[in-house]
């Protein structure tokens, strides 16, 4: 067996102040997932979890979390539900996992914080790893923190890639209006970040770029 991390995933606890506002949900599955999973989740993490793990591997797992907001009695009920959820994946699937590795962040929040919040997220990505980051919960700046580490590690780091960045819309709109919550995986984002990085500089940058974003729309 291995026990070289490899792979390693980082979400955000919720912050509702209403412990009851993270609830089990049966998600729709985007096609960018390339899986369905027909279970009530709290966490879009989970899937991806279940569905890139094997028995005997080793992960890591980081939880953002708010230091005056975790205290809370709700913030205590939405880690011991994540807690809960994570050990029964484990267990189901046989996988290691070391315990939940938090990242806080302290209040008050500010720039500053959430870039030392960039600073910490990139210092636990190596060469080689495989990075899983779910941007469901946490303030509107942690998923643009994370979207930012996970890009320098991206570009700086030997050989690392972006497994998912995924991302759970409760209030997903259907055609009809009704709301259909689903699961997204947006890591084509850090493809097309890549190659804009990299035609930057050609006179026919537009085009290939445009090309691109085709053949993403168009699943190919």
């Amino acid at each position: 067996m291995n026990d070289k991390i490899t792979k390693k995933f980082i979400c955000t606890l919720p912050l509702q102040p209403n412990a009851s506002g993270n609830v089990p949900v049966r998600y729709n599955y985007d096609r960018s997932c390339g899986f369905d999973y027909d279970s009530e989740v709290r966490n879009p993490v989970i899937p991806f979890i279940i569905n890139h793990t094997e028995p005997g591997e080793t992960i890591a797992l980081y939880l953002i979390v708010e230091d005056k907001s975790v205290a809370t009695d709700a913030g205590k009920t939405h880690l011991k539900n994540f807690t809960e959820e994570f050990e029964s994946v484990k267990a189901a699937v046989g996988f290691n996992c070391d315990g939940i590795e938090p990242i806080t962040i302290r209040a008050p929040q500010d720039s500053r914080e959430y870039m030392r919040l960039v600073k910490e997220l990139f210092s636990k990505i190596d060469d080689g790893d495989v990075v899983f980051a779910d941007v469901t919960y946490g303030r509107k700046a942690v998923p643009i923190a994370q979207f930012i580490a996970l890009t320098f590690a991206y570009k700086i780091r030997k050989n690392v890639e972006i497994g998912a960045l995924s991302y759970g819309e409760y209030h997903n709109p259907g055609i009809d209006g009704i709301p259909k919550p689903t699961i997204f995986d947006l890591a084509d984002f850090f493809l097309l970040s890549d190659l804009i990085s990299n035609v930057t500089n050609l006179d026919d940058a537009e085009k290939i770029v445009e090309s691109v974003v085709d053949q993403l729309l168009e699943g190919e």
